[in-house]
């Protein structure tokens, strides 16, 4: 497949298992949905990529939308080369196949993500004379932002220590924040990743009884060196 020496970055991993689920709960929460749509969305921050000076106070966030679609049947030629470890039993050869398959296609997305790539979102705003011409169209099923790498827990002088950090309820379902961990989380042996879902009841209730969610859900008693 050309994809077995490829170094898959954990973040997208998380990204990738938590938009293949949320999107897959969603369609067979709302399968009349029209406006549901296969494509994922994920934001990225351009500020690395354009070596901005630290004081830089505005945006620099930008949406990567993958027409990969989590929920594609793999080649049967591919599933035999997938070897499922014990430890990974409930995710199976076909899920396996499409976390990889997205985290590639995510992977590739963000690595174009440079200079060139933020010149020419500039140009096309200007020449449509639109501000919003840069972001996704609307019917998108499901989307992650990765906040993880934030570092809101800090002194704040006499306002004292962040106690919370926390996402607010306000906007459309269809959305999952990978979010900051506690302090404490550091003092627990294993690793651990904070989401903030925002779906419908009825697809909670579909991704609590999901094999792969709960699986993913689960502290993990493999070797960190897995391989699939």
């Amino acid at each position: 497949m050309g994809r077995s020496e490829m170094s898959l970055s954990l973040n997208l991993i998380i990204t990738a298992l938590v938009s293949i689920r949320g999107s897959r709960v969603r369609f067979k929460a709302f399968p009349d949905m029209p406006e549901l749509s296969s494509e994922m969305f994920m934001v990225e921050n351009l500020r690395k990529a354009l070596n901005l000076r630290q004081g830089y106070m505005s945006n620099t966030t930008v949406g990567d939308q993958s027409t990969c679609d989590g929920s594609a049947h793999p080649p049967l030629e591919a599933l035999k080369y997938i070897h499922v470890p014990k430890p990974l039993g409930l995710v199976g050869p076909e899920d396996s196949w499409r976390v990889c398959n997205v985290v590639q296609t995510l992977q590739e997305i963000s690595e174009g993500l440079n200079k060139q790539y933020s010149e020419g979102i500039i140009a096309t705003m200007v020449r449509k004379r639109d501000c919003t011409s840069f972001q996704p169209g609307r019917g998108l099923n499901f989307l992650v932002s990765d906040i993880k790498s934030g570092k809101p827990y800090m002194n704040f002088g006499p306002l004292g220590d962040l106690r919370l950090f926390d996402m607010p309820f306000d906007a459309a379902p269809g959305f999952c924040w990978i979010v900051p961990n506690l302090p404490s989380d550091s003092l627990s042996p294993d690793s651990c990743w904070r989401l903030r879902w925002n779906i419908e009841r009825a697809a909670i209730g579909c991704l609590s009884s999901d094999p792969l969610f709960q699986w993913a859900s689960t502290p993990s008693t493999a070797p960190r060196d897995v391989k699939v």
